[in-house]
């Protein structure tokens, strides 16, 4: 009995640990555009465990109305794996992310923002 509860408790700290152990890293930001009062960021980011680099898109609404964002990555000529295109709606003083490209890759980058329908849709 005495020995179960140690290893209980030791199974419990190895698998919480390994939950945090591989969030991601951030390396650095860069700014990408602006657009409607709307800022794209670029931050690239690094796997903590296995070590694989990737981009990291996001926007941030600077506006005092709610605004629709989306990012793509244009002539994607290669990366091993990529999400982009969704379309997200940004509250006012909202950040939101956008997309991510691991790395290496190459590609082009477009950005974009536009006001809500009356019904509040990104149309």
């Amino acid at each position: 009995m005495k020995t179960r509860i140690p290893a209980a408790v030791a199974a419990l700290l190895v698998a919480s640990g390994c939950e945090t152990f591989n969030e991601p890293v951030f390396l650095e930001r860069t700014e990408v555009g602006i657009s409607n009062d709307v800022q794209f960021h670029q931050d690239l980011m690094q796997e903590a465990y296995e070590g694989r680099q990737y981009l990291q898109f996001s926007a941030t609404n600077y506006s005092s109305q709610p605004r629709c964002v989306q990012t793509n990555a244009e002539s994607m000529r290669y990366s091993s794996e990529y999400s982009m295109g969704a379309v997200v709606y940004l509250a006012p003083a909202e950040t939101a992310d956008t997309g991510y490209v691991f790395l290496p890759s190459e590609f082009g980058l477009h950005a974009r923002s536009w006001a809500p329908d009356e019904f509040g849709n990104c149309n």
